[in-house]
């Protein structure tokens, strides 16, 4: 199977993190037959919010030898049924030592033990993790929010995207308020982003609350999150009937990334 996806944040605190793991979760939730790994690939000590044991850090060594057992990828995990989740780097100062090579090497070793793969690749394109992964990874979900700053990213960015060929098959708007100036319309007039590669994720009561306890939303009772997040598995193709909102959406696409 080897399902690979990438999630880009266009500025930090875009709440990159928390969509990476909600639909990590969902994921696995979904499809009890498929292993799924989230992964953090970016230079930025993690905020986990299923929780953490290892790192990507702590697996460097391994990684310069390009082999890592099954055990071992699965000792460095936090594991609850078929989810798994591998922190990225727990200090700054580590950072400098990470090559795009090293995300790569753990991308394929990832892909030949679990069926999906969803890294979180920060915000930072100077980070050699998240350049790595981004490189590696051909479907790749940004994040922004309506917040003008994200915007200004987004416009920033846009061409360098282009210049290293990183293209991407949706948009997440996270933090979604409908009542917004900077509504999905005007952010897809404003971005060139056709409105249905737009994806809004509403905003949740209980964010810094899910930040404090180390959880996602997917925790509480937030139903517009919930369905929001099912949504974006529907685009994906990854949404189940055996799922808890399998139900509510009709399937729209196929299996879309090309790995």
């Amino acid at each position: 199977m080897n399902k690979m996806i990438a999630f880009h944040g266009v500025d930090a605190k875009v709440g990159t993190t928390m969509i990476s793991q909600a639909v990590a979760q969902m994921t696995a939730a979904c499809n009890r037959d498929w292993s799924v790994v989230w992964v953090g690939l970016n230079s930025k000590p993690e905020v986990g919010y299923l929780g953490s044991a290892a790192s990507v850090e702590q697996l460097q060594i391994d990684l310069r030898h390009r082999f890592i057992s099954r055990q071992e990828l699965i000792a460095g995990c936090v594991n609850k049924d078929n989810l798994s989740i591998l922190p990225g780097v727990l200090s700054y100062s580590a950072a400098r030592y990470f090559r795009p090579e090293t995300a790569k090497d753990l991308l394929d070793q990832l892909s030949s033990h679990f069926d999906v793969v969803v890294a979180d690749t920060g915000n930072q394109l100077d980070d050699g993790l998240t350049v790595g992964a981004l490189e590696r990874i051909a479907c790749r979900i940004g994040v922004f929010t309506q917040h003008e700053s994200a915007l200004r990213c987004w416009v920033g960015l846009h061409s360098l995207y282009e210049r290293l060929e990183f293209d991407f098959k949706y948009w997440v708007i996270n933090r979604y308020l409908s009542r917004d100036i900077y509504d999905k319309a005007y952010i897809s007039t404003h971005t060139g982003i056709a409105e249905d590669h737009l994806l809004p994720v509403t905003e949740a009561v209980n964010s810094r609350r899910a930040e404090a306890e180390r959880r996602t939303l997917l925790a509480y009772r937030e139903s517009g999150f919930k369905e929001d997040i099912a949504r974006i598995l529907n685009r994906i193709g990854w949404l189940s009937r055996s799922c808890p909102d399998g139900g509510l959406f009709k399937r729209e696409r196929k299996w879309i990334f090309s790995q």
